[in-house]
């Protein structure tokens, strides 16, 4: 066991292992903030600086690629999955199978484990633009744009308030537990099979799914920004050219409003690609048939 006259340096150079590096921060005494910012933030956009190594091998259908990767990350695991599916309950999976295929996806975006992700955003919804809610403009752009995914701690304080029935699910807890080796064997066993695809392909795509959704909670809580086709009170707006790269989560203002509502555009007149995505895998019949009749029973009665 460590103490703190540990020779901490000697301990980094004697060990690769993420476990001994645990060891090491809590040594430092350093909070699961900056464990996060340490562990996933800097090292992934560092990483990301090989594409410019591999720049020769990038070609236009690379962006395609690039593309696809973003639709698997941000638009299937984190929009479809964590957000309309897991967060909402706007429909339900058809087998638990289906379940963690979305929760793998959507912990692939690094905005935390599926329950770190889905509580906070509950709180998002309890206490929007308020002093509660940490994905508020109202903060300043640092904590709006990533301070608010790093907060685990806070997290599991308002877990059993708002996911009751997911934290007894197995398959949460898993990722919960070992997000972080999740997150670097992916990265690393994708970099052995090629790294140029890693570099050029995978990187890209996933850190995009990570800064679209930073962008949006700057301009989708900005009066200056969008409309509000619903008198609520935030400061959520409807911001139509975001929402066709954002898989339509920057119609805010009509989405707080309407947070059962899966079709985002449905009042505003603009395109909610999420919707279109889900209209996909819908026919691909990965969500439960009954579960979607009732829930539009129970919107239209």
């Amino acid at each position: 066991m460590y103490t703190k006259n540990t020779d901490i340096a000697s301990v980094v150079l004697s060990s690769i292992y993420l476990d001994q590096l645990m060891k090491i921060f809590k040594l430092l005494n350093i909070n699961h903030y900056s464990k996060y910012f340490l562990f996933i933030v800097i090292p992934l956009h560092f990483l990301s600086l090989g594409f410019f190594w591999y720049l020769p091998e990038f070609k236009f259908v690379t962006f395609f690629y690039i593309f696809i990767v973003y639709t698997l990350i941000g638009g299937i695991g984190l929009e479809i999955g964590f957000h309309r599916m897991l967060a909402h309950k706007n429909f339900k999976p058809q087998n638990s199978l289906i379940e963690i295929f979305f929760i793998f996806l959507g912990t692939l975006a690094c905005q935390g484990s599926s329950l770190a992700w889905i509580a906070l955003h509950q709180n998002h919804h309890t206490h929007v633009d308020e002093q509660n809610d940490y994905q508020s403009p109202k903060h300043g752009l640092w904590s709006s744009y990533i301070g608010w995914t790093a907060d685990i701690g806070l997290n599991k304080k308002i877990r059993i308030t708002y996911m009751k029935d997911l934290i007894r699910s197995r398959s949460h807890l898993f990722f919960d537990k070992h997000y972080y080796k999740i997150i670097w064997s992916v990265n690393i066993m994708v970099g052995l099979i090629s790294p140029v695809f890693l570099f050029t392909i995978f990187l890209p795509g996933l850190l995009l799914s990570f800064h679209v959704s930073s962008v949006n909670n700057l301009i989708g809580h900005n009066l200056k920004w969008g409309k509000r086709p619903f008198v609520v009170a935030d400061w959520s707006t409807d911001v139509w050219w975001a929402a066709l790269f954002s898989w339509g989560i920057s119609f805010q203002n009509t989405h707080h409003a309407n947070p059962e509502e899966i079709n985002y555009a449905k009042y505003s007149g603009g395109i909610d690609t999420g919707y279109w995505l889900f209209l996909a895998l819908n026919k691909m019949n990965l969500f439960n048939k009954s579960a979607l009749f009732k829930l539009n029973y129970n919107k239209n009665n």
